[in-house]
């Protein structure tokens, strides 16, 4: 599994629209990559890239993300990946969403968008 493997995201626009109203398609296209890929998150920029990527994948994903598919992603270890996390996860980014004695899964801390 890569970090490009997943769901297809199809936008359709008409002839007309393209010819007709082409900064209406420009600013839907720009909203849904931001929407996708968590462009307009500048508090993003300050993690290294490895990081970054496990955020944009935690925060596409409806669902917490598992070690295994995470390693995976980042072509690591499992090993350097669960160090990743818990850096995450110390830093206040992500939150564990299972396990007990030893996290299996985490998922995206929900911030207050109005501070």
């Amino acid at each position: 599994m890569t970090f490009w493997d997943g769901p297809w995201h199809i936008l359709r626009y008409s002839i007309d629209d393209l010819r007709d109203n082409l900064q209406y398609c420009r600013n839907e296209l720009e909203g849904m990559l931001h929407q996708w890929y968590c462009e307009d998150r500048n508090d993003w920029s300050i993690l290294p890239l490895h990081k970054r990527e496990l955020m944009r994948f935690a925060t596409r994903e409806a669902r917490p993300i598992h070690i295994a598919e995470t390693a995976a992603l980042l072509g690591s270890s499992p090993k350097h990946t669960r160090m990743l996390l818990q850096q995450l996860v110390e830093e206040g980014w992500l939150e564990p969403a299972s396990g007990s004695m030893r996290i299996t899964s985490y998922r995206v801390v929900q911030r207050n968008k109005n501070i």
